[in-house]
């Protein structure tokens, strides 16, 4: 029988980890964040609660939905190699989908795609955003709830 293979923010969302015990966001994060959703999780697999059930569970976080999000999300470019290659067109697309982040204002961006964390980031410092836009894994912002 084949394996299975499941992303870790479906497999073991904080949200069961509570009901085990293990895993207890307690610690208040007063952020509004911003979710980007990756193609790979979710216009290819077709999760899209997962990581923001993760999210919700953070107490005090603020999740708001981008314009463009779950299937009809904006792809950042990393999977499509614009992380390395040199695109010809007049704005690369991590930039308008940071533009389209901001516009939300929220304190940061968070994902579930190292891809996309690492193209969120470059594109908020080209836009010169470093110190009004954190960029996190939704499981960063889950560990800095922990006691």
């Amino acid at each position: 029988m084949p394996a299975l293979l499941q992303h870790a923010q479906e497999r073991v969302p904080a949200v069961r980890r509570e009901r085990e015990g293990r895993i207890r966001p307690t610690k208040p994060i007063d952020q509004t964040v911003a979710f980007h959703d990756s193609c790979y999780l979710g216009r290819y697999n077709g999760i899209f609660e997962a990581p923001r059930a993760v999210a919700r569970s953070v107490p005090g976080l603020r999740l708001v939905e981008l314009p463009r999000s779950r299937a009809r999300g904006l792809c950042c470019g990393g999977g499509g190699g614009h992380m390395w290659m040199e695109v010809r067109s007049e704005k690369r697309v991590n930039l308008i989908r940071v533009e389209e982040a901001m516009e939300a204002k929220p304190d940061a961006v968070a994902t579930a795609c190292p891809f996309c964390l690492a193209m969120v980031d470059l594109g908020r410092k080209v836009l010169g955003a470093e110190e009004t836009l954190a960029v996190k894994d939704v499981s960063e912002l889950v560990a800095e709830s922990l006691p």
